[in-house]
């Protein structure tokens, strides 16, 4: 997963998606959001994974923007 991965959860730095998120997280797998402070967000993704049957919406697209390729592609012929 990259670089993202290895992010650290603190609730004074999170976007409000990411904060919806974590709290829904945290109700789902019984904890509190001090309990989800400081844990990385690859760590976060594989709790929401075990979870949720269906990941919900910000999982999928976190996941999916950080298993693109670091480098960026080829631009091709222009």
């Amino acid at each position: 997963m990259g670089e993202a991965a290895a992010h650290e959860f603190h609730r004074s730095q999170a976007a409000p998606a990411l904060m919806a998120a974590m709290e829904d997280l945290a109700r789902k797998t019984g904890s509190s959001l001090a309990e989800l402070e400081g844990i990385t967000m690859g760590e976060a993704y594989s709790r929401a994974s075990a979870a949720y049957e269906e990941l919900p919406d910000f999982w999928v697209v976190w996941a999916d923007w950080n298993n693109l390729p670091e480098e960026p592609r080829p631009m091709g012929d222009l």
